[in-house]
């Protein structure tokens, strides 16, 4: 839905982004995608961020806003646990959190995938 546009990006996983989208180009030939590290992805495309995330499956683009389709649930915020071991002098620390999520609205987002 447009009013989800301000916002959206691309996601695909890193295979998809660099064996198909960074070879695209136009009719004169120019790239559709632009590596670009500094909006907060791998590059660019058509004006939007993409973005690597390995939970998209290979040859499949989700179009999105993540930020405003989608909802999360923190069931237990982070906490730290450490572990001293005097004799060797170390210190284990380890950190989890539980979180779950799920769409607010599917018109926020489109999955694109690849024609056979």
């Amino acid at each position: 839905h447009s009013s989800y546009l301000n916002g959206c990006a691309f996601y695909a996983n890193n295979a998809t982004i660099w064996t198909q989208l960074a070879n695209i180009v136009d009719e004169n030939g120019r790239p559709i995608f632009i590596p670009d590290t500094t909006a907060g992805g791998v590059g660019r495309m058509l004006g939007f961020v993409v973005k690597a995330d390995a939970g998209v499956t290979e040859n499949n683009i989700l179009f999105g806003n993540a930020s405003e389709g989608y909802v999360f649930n923190t069931n237990e915020p982070m906490s730290l646990a450490s572990e001293e071991h005097v004799k060797a002098r170390t210190v284990d620390y380890a950190t989890y959190a539980i979180v779950d999520g799920a769409p607010l609205d599917t018109k926020a987002f489109a999955l694109i995938k690849k024609s056979s």
